[in-house]
């Protein structure tokens, strides 16, 4: 699989969501990545399916620039409205797919500090990014994995099994997929790093909670939905039945959500490494 399989599955209103209900990765998470692995603002980045700026831009604080990759030109405008609100200028919106690596390899060469995914490794072939990310990396530099979940539906909560119930009535099938967030899927991505090679491979883990209303909650879920799945004709609809069915948990105050966040950080080439002849 690639990112451009999917292309056309965040565009129109998804796309805008995305950007108003999906928040950055913390910066504590972000912090502890950038101390690991020693990025410094003379360092050159690159965000891999970036979205609209949920890790580029937080991380485009402790580095010289970021190149902010995703194959949807909708995600791109989005980050780039973004970027325009807040007069940042070292983040450079690309149109592209992780396809496309090799090419921005042949361009780089290996001199980036990272290459970062962000809550997307599930939409591409793992084994060709590990593989392509580590061309790119200077000695020391990291392919840094970021993982928020589990998603909102499946969640150890109460309100959130109403929701996934609610959601499995809407789309007519199960809907229990991971997207990666779980602790098998981080043990198999390590695996895939150290058999692809990287020298060194280290888990940063940060737990936090957020409040959240309905409001989040249908935003949240629409950046996650196509336009197949919601119609925009059928969003009060959706939003009717959604309140429905979370109506009795908001009564006693803001819905809490548990995010368990990681960063899996292959560091591509040590020192000593590099010095072997």
């Amino acid at each position: 699989m690639s990112m451009t399989d999917v292309r056309g599955e965040f565009a129109g209103a998804t796309a805008s969501c995305y950007a108003l209900y999906r928040r950055d990765v913390p910066d504590a998470l972000i912090e502890a990545a950038v101390r690991t692995v020693g990025l410094t603002d003379r360092d050159l980045a690159l965000d891999l399916g970036c979205g609209t700026g949920q890790v580029a831009v937080p991380l485009s604080r402790y580095t010289d620039a970021v190149l902010a990759v995703d194959p949807e030109p909708n995600m791109l405008a989005g980050l780039r409205a973004r970027l325009a609100a807040a007069e940042a200028e070292n983040v450079l919106p690309v149109l592209a797919a992780d396809r496309e690596l090799p090419v921005i390899a042949t361009m780089f060469g290996a001199s980036l500090g990272a290459v970062t995914v962000g809550n997307a490794l599930h939409w591409m072939d793992s084994a060709r990014v590990f593989a392509q990310s580590r061309a790119l990396l200077r000695v020391g530099g990291a392919l840094i994995i970021i993982s928020q979940g589990p998603p909102m539906w499946l969640a150890d909560s109460a309100w959130s099994r109403e929701l996934r119930v609610y959601l499995e009535k809407w789309t007519g099938e199960a809907v229990d997929a991971m997207c990666g967030t779980n602790r098998a899927a981080l043990d198999q991505r390590a695996s895939g790093l150290r058999r692809c090679g990287y020298a060194r491979v280290e888990v940063v883990e940060h737990t936090y909670e957020n409040e959240v209303d309905l409001t989040y909650v249908v935003g949240h879920l629409r950046s996650a939905m196509s336009e197949s799945t919601l119609p925009p004709e059928r969003e009060a609809e959706f939003e009717a039945g959604l309140n429905d069915a979370l109506g009795p948990h908001l009564q006693h105050g803001p819905l809490i959500e548990r995010i368990e966040a990681t960063a899996l950080i292959g560091i591509a080439h040590t020192k000593s490494r590099s010095n072997m002849g």
